[in-house]
């Protein structure tokens, strides 16, 4: 297996990095937006909803794009759709104008997300799935380090629309580059027919299983949780008196605890596979334990175990959900498995971060916010327990 094999991973590495790897980035701009627009905190956390509510309503079609065109195609138009939408942030004058360009971005980013790339790397690397999926997660790991102190440092210097204009710069030029020159044009959705694990149906079978509503409902629990811990870092940790460079320091120990997390699981779960509810299981007492420590965090060492363990919990599982998917449904499902759980994590992403924002505007603080995200991944727990084994798991041997 030379560099060229592994291409298609890197190029899902830059796209991670530039994407969820950027989600992190989003509490610095909270209190600026909320100054200048004359806006409560609450109002603000409605943002990153909007990450959500796009991939819920067009993960479904891109979805079976994926399984039908080429993929190449799609990464790029959601490249240009998604810097389109953050340049035009920049230069509107209302909070209701920026907010509608952010959705353009959203759904720039949803063509060129987890729903999308998990499928094209399930779908290319049928003896290499977990370290495929691991190298494109660790594009979110890489983020999650390095964007913070980039976004501070701007933020520190310039207003937060030349900020985000920079972001937006960088974002097209990598994805651009990395997209044309990784994937060949005849990269696509089409792929070698795979014998179907039993019981998994050939169409859209899955939505009648157990199984499916479990994984995406424990999912969305899962991705919530890591996406408003991204929303809250900044504003949270600021009020308890820490600076931008500390609260950097912060995403970036969640950052290098979730590129650990990642590497366990692409070492031990292809061997593993059929302990996959166990693996998923113990990502979900870890992230809530991250929760638990954050609830009582009031020094720069308690801020960054709570950070690392809540990024460790979050990386892990990023690499586990198509993992997961994989080994409960063939390779020419993925694009609708995906796509059809992408609206499961809608109802909590609604709910989630503007309820945090009012927590945070009526106590002044997220303590409470984070007491709730707790409970609720206790739950999700619960679901996962649910699973059944996977009995006919594809070889990835």
């Amino acid at each position: 297996m030379n560099f060229r094999y592994w291409l298609p991973a890197a190029v899902a590495f830059v796209c991670q990095g530039v994407g969820i790897g950027l989600l992190g980035v989003y509490g610095f701009f909270v209190e600026p937006l909320a100054e200048e627009f004359d806006a409560k905190v609450a109002v603000i956390n409605l943002g990153p909803v909007l990450l959500l509510i796009a991939p819920a309503f067009v993960g479904p079609i891109v979805g079976r794009f994926v399984d039908t065109h080429s993929i190449r195609n799609i990464l790029l138009i959601g490249v240009l759709v998604a810097v389109s939408g953050l340049v035009l942030v920049t230069q509107m004058p209302a909070l209701w104008m920026a907010g509608a360009c952010f959705f353009i971005f959203a759904l720039g980013m949803a063509m060129y997300g987890p729903v999308v790339l998990n499928s094209l790397l399930v779908k290319i690397y049928r003896e290499n799935i977990a370290r495929a999926l691991a190298i494109a997660a660790m594009g979110v790991s890489l983020g999650s380090i390095s964007w913070p102190f980039v976004t501070a440092w701007l933020m520190d210097h310039y207003s937060w629309r030349f900020t985000l204009l920079t972001l937006a710069m960088c974002l097209g030029v990598l994805l651009g580059v990395s997209v044309r020159l990784g994937l060949p044009k005849h990269v696509s959705g089409d792929a070698p027919a795979d014998p179907e694990p039993e019981g998994s149906g050939g169409g859209n079978e899955f939505l009648r299983e157990r199984t499916f509503w479990l994984i995406g409902i424990s999912a969305s629990v899962m991705y919530n949780a890591a996406l408003l811990s991204g929303i809250c870092y900044a504003p949270h940790f600021k009020t308890m008196g820490f600076s931008n460079t500390d609260v950097a320091t912060f995403l970036a120990a969640g950052g290098i605890a979730g590129m650990t997390g990642k590497l366990l699981v692409a070492t031990f779960a292809d061997s593993w596979r059929h302990h996959i509810k166990l693996m998923a299981m113990a990502t979900a007492v870890l992230m809530m334990s991250g929760y638990g420590i954050l609830v009582i965090a009031d020094s720069f060492l308690l801020a960054v175990t709570a950070t690392a363990v809540i990024g460790g919990a979050g990386g892990a599982f990023i690499l586990l959900h198509p993992f997961i998917n994989s080994a409960y449904y063939s390779a020419e499902q993925m694009g609708r498995v995906n796509g059809a759980q992408a609206p499961l994590m809608l109802p909590l992403g609604l709910i989630a971060a503007p309820t945090a924002g009012y927590v945070f505007d009526t106590t002044g603080s997220y303590v409470g916010a984070f007491s709730g995200v707790a409970v609720v991944i206790l739950l999700a727990m619960v679901l996962l327990a649910m699973m059944r084994k996977p009995e006919f798991a594809p070889s990835l041997s």
